[in-house]
């Protein structure tokens, strides 16, 4: 199932608000702006068969996929992934209510069908009292201001990763340097985010996904993005009901921004 109602230009805000009340704006509210659908377009990287249940796509090259890992986890669990490459077509995920899938599903496409897999999620997340049990109204914010990126310079990239990781474990890792390919790990957690961002390279990148599924031995690739281009990243984050370690690994390429946090 693919829901292309909504768009994530530039940099995105999740604000939390209650249903029937006015959102509260972020600090820089003067300097944002409700979000508006525009014109999907083309991506030039290639996915694998990807456990995806709903993707929204950005105004540029990049995207947000929701993913249903039952069948690699044995147990229910919803990931999160961002595709997005640099500068002001940076694709960026602030989750300031803590959000569930379901409710960042509901705040990136109001009126797409939610999965029942996500729906049933944000059930398990309310039963262990991470979320209410009805899903929030969020409201979606845009930067106006694009000199925010995903993936470019340090600071900008440290920038992204502390929002896609806020709340995401205590403990967070990040580098950056010259690699002829290179993997991130978290450690065993119920909650983990990481992230990978191809800052230069001599040919096309792969990036892929793996749990482990056994001390020293890692599962098949569960999600694989191929075709990667300078200035593109793959951020992911998941939680799920038992302690499990996963692992982002780049073939190719040349110098990376890095992150792990569980």
């Amino acid at each position: 199932m693919n829901v292309h109602t909504l768009i994530l230009p530039a940099f995105a805000v999740l604000a939390a608000s209650m249903a029937g009340c006015d959102p509260a704006a972020p600090e820089s509210a003067e300097r944002t702006e409700w979000l508006q659908p525009l014109a999907d377009e083309d991506d030039d990287f290639v996915e694998a068969d990807n456990p995806v249940i709903a993707a929204i796509d950005s105004d540029a090259p990049g995207k947000i996929e929701f993913l249903d890992e039952s069948e690699i986890t044995g147990e229910p669990t919803i990931g999160v992934v961002a595709i997005g490459p640099e500068g002001r077509r940076a694709l960026a995920l602030f989750d300031a209510a803590d959000a569930s899938p379901l409710e960042v599903f509901l705040a990136l496409s109001p009126t797409g069908a939610a999965p029942r897999a996500l729906v049933e999620d944000h059930a398990r997340l309310a039963a262990d009292g991470r979320v209410p049990t009805a899903p929030r109204e969020l409201q979606l914010w845009r930067e106006i201001d694009d000199s925010s990126e995903m993936c470019q310079l340090p600071t900008e990239f440290e920038d992204f990763w502390d929002d896609w990781s806020s709340g995401f474990g205590s403990t967070n890792q990040t580098t950056s340097g010259y690699f002829n390919g290179v993997t991130i790990e978290s450690g065993s957690s119920k909650q983990r985010a990481l992230i990978a961002c191809l800052i230069s390279g001599t040919a096309a990148t792969t990036m892929r996904l793996r749990m482990q599924i056994a001390a020293g031995v890692w599962g098949s690739p569960f999600y694989t993005l191929s075709n990667i281009q300078n200035n593109f990243g793959l951020a992911y984050r998941s939680t799920s009901t038992a302690d499990a370690k996963y692992r982002e690994e780049v073939v190719g390429g040349n110098y990376y921004h890095l992150g792990a946090s569980w």
